[in-house]
């Protein structure tokens, strides 16, 4: 798996503003997952991303993960 940082815009109640998500990548490069929203903190999703590669985390064990990072950062 390959885990990636992607930025999007989000509509929140005071305007819009730039956020952080990721995307799950198979072996043979196919998007299987994109999550948005993760966070704000690009400097932390960076971080998580790469530990996510780094520990080469199975998909089914990002949610956990996931949790773990917002408990973490929030």
């Amino acid at each position: 798996m390959k885990y990636s940082v992607f930025y999007h815009s989000v509509k929140g109640e005071n305007g819009d503003f730039v956020s952080a998500g990721i995307i799950v990548k198979d072996v043979s490069g196919r998007e299987i997952r994109r999550i948005f929203d993760v966070s704000t903190d690009f400097k932390a999703i960076k971080s998580f991303v790469c530990m996510l590669n780094g520990g080469n985390v199975f998909p089914e064990h990002l949610d956990c993960m996931l949790e773990d990072f917002y408990l973490e950062h929030c």
